[in-house]
């Protein structure tokens, strides 16, 4: 029989770019599919999903099946009828994709935007009245010199020493000469607002409200390249002076094209437009502001202020409830009416806005507090590192982004090696719980007074996950534990979880109990999924590999060395790899059992955690199961390996931490190296002695064919061919298919 038979008719090939990403290239073979074919549409490659070709056309959509009658009129009119409710359905679809919580509300005019008319501008003073908000797509590094503002729960207010300068009673040749002075004093915050996420709106607030600390002054060094840019704000300032008392803010905004984060948007087809805009259609949206000749982003390169709804584009919004959850935590620390120490939780299932709201928890707290530390225990979606880790971080600048534009070195960290804990949930415990005692001896008490504990749960509420969810909230004992729910009103308010407050203390007659705080769900619009996790988890790993330097969100000023963050224009293949000895490192596969013979497959070309150990372990030989004699040929490159059997992968989380993760992109077997990619220091990768290779931990197809794009050749590890026969390809969970018992007859 012909593959044609087997198969059915012959469906046309869905061109390469049409394919959907996934975090394995196995998984790009032989894609055959087709609109009829599908059981989803391919994904639209631009930004306008509702064209002519869209899955919203009515022909899409079965209209209505009418019953055996023989009136016909009657018919007719429950066809006629139905057409109608499609329409309106197809409609109110459409509605829910724009966002018009998007739409700025500062009108710009040639009164309230300042900026240079030079070619090279970088700089631009916006003036804001209060209530006014400016949504924005792009990057961004923002600065209040008059006022204060609020962007992502953080509020930004002027230094005392810039925001005294506009004073009526001071001379001319005192403002000019105090501004020289200070002018170093103006903390710049680095802003990114790409559309995987809510985009950021900064909002004018009233100028006579203070922070509860007075604002950061950052380190800067002087610099000659950086000259210019002084005298260009210097510039600026001066000439927003005489106009300063008809706004209640001056935000200023500097560019960032320097920081590269834009160039992640060519490392796969699902990226693009990830932070800039379509100019062509940008700037015909702009009309109604160019005819004031006003620049419509300011003058500031990747910049994009909104002033219509996009499809796919959504602003952050803050619920009331978040707000009121965190001000009653906020309110306990700054009267000191603490019965125990300031840690709470955040928990609830997955995609109702968890890491949103633990970031406006960050940013919030950080007006009140000098440092905020945060474990994270989702080791699928982590905040500041790739998936695979749980982590402890001293947070000190507040986080104005999406997980993937603040990526950085935790305080200390274990690798599991896995996007869920299921494989083994004692080990997960046992590294919260030295984390967590990490945060009480070195962390809590650092300062004068208590430095707070976010605690970032996982998503995984059912089963054995609730479990363990309950197992850290007892062994911890949060103050408060943030959960969140649906509306009562809400279809799904049958998926919420019972008071967790409850359950944990349980019949304890401590008076230190938790409490829960019922956080609400954030709109269906903004929680929305534009990325999937596989999507999101590249993202980070993409950013952490490509690192540039250490500064990553950094509070800068304006004399701030302007050097990449990132660098995505380096290929993977043309980064310079360490090499380490076999004899050097010890070497162990997670959660299976891998013949010794095999070891150096199953790492080469693989992600593999860093660790440095102190535990002792016993060496395992080569694998000779049947007591057959084995060669001192066949043994001679593996004799320098020292493997540690699986079985003894209950590591002791007191005696590791994990440094960094890398990528093992060659191995030498004839000098006994490994060429490993890492953005780890030198100095840090001194203390590395173990390899953990995880499971289920692929490099994401981008990765593999970085450099190489356009290239028809044959790539390493890369097939299209389809893969044949039983184990070849790994076997998935399904979660989607339902039991026989639950499924319902059709006929």
């Amino acid at each position: 029989m012909s593959n044609q038979a087997k198969t059915g008719e012959k469906r046309k090939q869905r061109p390469f770019e049409d394919v959907p990403t996934t975090n394995s290239f196995s998984a790009l073979k032989m894609f055959k599919l087709s609109k009829s074919a599908s059981s989803s549409p391919a994904p639209s490659t631009s930004d306008n999903e509702y064209n002519d070709n869209s899955d919203y056309n009515d022909d899409n959509y079965s209209v209505f099946k009418p019953n055996k009658t023989t009136d016909n009129s009657n018919s007719q009119s429950r066809l006629e009828d139905n057409s109608k409710s499609n329409k309106k359905h197809q409609k109110d679809i459409l509605e829910k994709r724009f966002d018009k919580n998007v739409i700025s509300t500062f009108t710009p005019n040639n009164s309230n935007v300042f900026y240079s008319n030079k070619k090279n501008s970088n700089l631009s003073i916006i003036g804001l009245k209060k209530g006014e908000k400016i949504c924005f797509k792009g990057v961004v590094a923002v600065a209040c010199i008059y006022g204060s503002f609020s962007i992502y729960g953080h509020v930004v207010s002027s230094n005392s020493s810039i925001s005294q300068l506009f004073n009526k009673n001071i001379t001319q040749e005192n403002f000019e000469n105090t501004l020289k002075s200070c002018i170093n004093n103006i903390a710049f915050y680095p802003a990114f607002s790409p559309k995987s996420h809510g985009l950021l709106v900064i909002e004018s607030l009233h100028n006579s409200l203070k922070t509860f600390l007075p604002p950061k002054v950052p380190e800067f060094t002087e610099q000659e390249d950086t000259k210019e840019l002084e005298t260009e704000l210097y510039d600026l300032i001066k000439s927003v002076r005489l106009s300063y008392d008809r706004f209640d803010t001056l935000v200023v905004l500097k560019t960032m094209e320097w920081c590269n984060i834009s160039d992640i948007e060519k490392q796969m087809p699902s990226f693009k437009y990830l932070f800039n805009m379509n100019k062509k259609d940008f700037t015909e949206d702009m009309d109604q502001i160019i005819k004031y000749n006003i620049n419509p982003c300011f003058g500031i390169r990747e910049f994009y202020p909104l002033y219509k709804t996009y499809i796919g584009h959504t602003a952050l919004k803050i619920p009331p409830s978040w707000f009121e959850g965190v001000h009653q935590f906020k309110r306990n620390i700054l009267s000191n009416d603490l019965n125990s120490l300031p840690v709470v939780a955040i928990t609830g299932s997955k995609n109702m806005g968890k890491s949103t709201f633990s970031r406006y928890i960050v940013n919030s707290l950080l007006n009140c507090c000098n440092e905020v530390a945060y474990l994270e225990c989702d080791i699928g979606q982590s905040e500041f590192t790739p998936s695979g880790m749980i982590s402890l971080h001293i947070i000190s600048s507040p986080i104005l982004g999406p997980s993937f534009t603040h990526i950085q070195q935790p305080y200390r960290s274990f690798y599991i090696g896995a996007s869920t804990p299921k494989q083994n949930p004692e080990y997960y415990l046992n590294c919260i719980n030295e984390l967590y005692k990490t945060y009480m001896m070195e962390v809590a008490h650092k300062s004068n007074t208590f430095t707070p504990l976010i605690i970032n749960t996982h998503g995984w509420t059912r089963g054995i996950g609730f479990d363990l969810l309950i197992q850290i909230l007892r062994n911890i004992k949060p103050m408060y534990i943030y959960q969140f729910a649906f509306p009562e009103n809400s279809s799904n308010a049958g998926k919420n979880l019972p008071d967790l407050s409850e359950i944990v203390n349980g019949d304890n007659n401590s008076p230190y109990l938790c409490r829960s705080i019922v956080i609400y769900t954030i709109d269906e619009i903004n929680i929305r999924q534009k990325y999937n996790p596989i999507e999101n988890r590249t993202l980070n790993l993409l950013s952490y590999f490509s690192r540039d330097n250490n500064e990553l969100n950094e509070i800068h000023s304006i004399s701030s060395i302007r050097r990449g963050w990132w660098n995505f224009r380096e290929a993977f293949s043309e980064k310079i790899p360490y090499q380490v000895f076999w004899r050097d490192v010890n070497i162990q596969i997670l959660y299976a059992d891998v013949p010794n013979s095999q070891i150096l497959y199953a790492l080469n070309g693989s992600i593999v955690g860093l660790i440095s150990d102190t535990t002792q372990y016993s060496r395992i030989g080569v694998n000779n199961n049947q007591n057959q004699p084995v060669s001192e040929k066949a043994l001679e490159p593996y004799l320098q390996l020292k493997i540690i059997s699986s079985e003894q992968y209950m590591i002791d989380p007191s005696r590791q931490q994990c440094v960094g993760i890398g990528i093992i992109r060659s191995i030498d077997p004839s000098s006994g190296k490994f060429y490993i990619i890492t953005p780890v220091s030198q100095d840090a990768l001194s203390r590395v002695n173990l390899i953990i290779r995880g499971a289920n931990y692929d490099l994401p197809s981008c990765i593999y064919m970085s450099g190489f794009e356009t290239s028809k050749d044959e790539l390493p590890y890369c097939t299209f061919t389809l893969a044949e026969g039983i184990g070849s390809v790994e076997k998935r969970i399904r979660h989607t298919l339902q039991r026989k018992k639950s499924m319902t007859n059709t006929d």
